[in-house]
């Protein structure tokens, strides 16, 4: 995951925690989907039910990243531009403040960030996979925009000889394709428009 500080190599195929989590959290049965919604119909049925065990694992995983990637960073002096790293700058700003300001904020340590981190995660997968979808539906109506994406993929992978970041984002075709699904497919459920 590139804003959270872990190289994945989910594309690779290896076995991949972000991949096995992502499985687990939308693997569907009739208990968990009970729990999730009594949960959702009314609060106290969080301390009623055994909800945490339903994610331990997940939030194992998650407190255990957070927690050897920011201990790694601080002890290296690694900086990336990320979505960790803007959290250890809020950290560390929030260290700074004087106990005044203090009286009415959440200390942001690593148990809040891994739970940022986890939320930040679950906000990303469906609304990514549903623009990846359609995007990829698009381009299979189109066969010219569709030949034209697949040049642009192989001259990209060719001038920085791999699948990088640098290569993505030199993609001005994919990014006006993702951007025309974005626009055309909403992940947003409901969205207000105001004329100009």
């Amino acid at each position: 995951s590139v804003a959270l500080g872990s190289d994945c190599n989910t594309v690779k195929g290896g076995n991949d925690d972000f991949l096995n989590m992502s499985r687990e959290l939308f693997r569907r049965n009739f208990i968990f989907l009970l729990r999730f919604f009594l949960i959702s119909v009314h609060p106290v049925f969080v301390k009623l039910l055994p909800f945490k065990r339903i994610f331990k694992d997940m939030t194992e995983f998650f407190l255990k990243l957070m927690s050897d990637t920011v201990n790694y960073r601080e002890k290296n002096k690694v900086e990336r531009n990320d979505f960790v790293q803007i959290m250890m700058q809020l950290r560390e700003e929030d260290r700074n403040r004087s106990t005044l300001d203090r009286a009415s904020h959440v200390e942001l340590n690593n148990d809040t960030m891994a739970a940022q981190a986890f939320l930040f995660f679950v906000a990303g997968l469906d609304s990514v996979a549903n623009t990846i979808g359609f995007a990829l539906h698009e381009l299979a109506m189109n066969h010219a925009l569709q030949r034209r994406a697949v040049a642009e993929i192989q001259e990209n992978i060719r001038k920085h000889g791999s699948l990088t970041y640098d290569a993505v984002r030199d993609m001005e075709l994919i990014g006006r394709i993702v951007r025309e699904s974005l626009r055309k497919y909403s992940p947003v459920g409901i969205l207000t428009r105001q004329p100009s």
